[in-house]
């Protein structure tokens, strides 16, 4: 330690890489084919930030990792436009804001502040059965290998 100065240890926080399906679905606890039902509450998290957190109501279609069934209330980060309508960050994401009446492919973690759980991937599945046999292609692969660990 140098005098008047204290030594830096940055903590760090390791969490799933989801910047590809394979990694997804092996990482994920729970992933799932949901159909959004509705919306609970849009909660503002930080008054300085332009986002907050949105809580839907996900119907659990077909559970593909995890023991999840029925009707979850969900958390999904977002941020809200000037129009008021939700987005999230970058069209280059799997993140896909979550519409009541649309079936997604959900990674989630159960509870915490959210209720029954938060979402930390969603992908539009337009064609449900297509969607399904995808992801449990990606569940019974071997990812592959990664730059770096946590």
């Amino acid at each position: 330690m140098v005098a008047g100065r204290r030594d830096h240890h940055p903590e760090s926080l390791c969490a799933p890489d989801l910047s590809r399906p394979e990694y997804v679905a092996t990482e994920s606890t729970n992933l799932a084919l949901v159909t959004v039902t509705g919306t609970i509450v849009y909660l503002e998290e930080e008054p300085e930030l332009t986002g907050g957190v949105q809580t839907v109501k996900a119907r659990i279609d077909t559970a593909l990792k995890g023991g999840s069934s029925g009707t979850l209330a969900l958390g999904q980060s977002v941020d809200v436009k000037r129009d008021g309508q939700y987005s999230t960050a970058g069209a280059d994401n799997r993140y896909d804001v979550l519409r009541p009446g649309h079936p997604y492919i959900v990674s989630f973690c159960n509870g915490g502040s959210y209720v029954d759980g938060y979402v930390l991937y969603s992908e539009d599945a337009p064609d449900p059965s297509r969607a399904i046999e995808r992801w449990t292609g990606h569940i019974c692969e071997d990812p592959p290998a990664r730059l770096a660990e946590c």
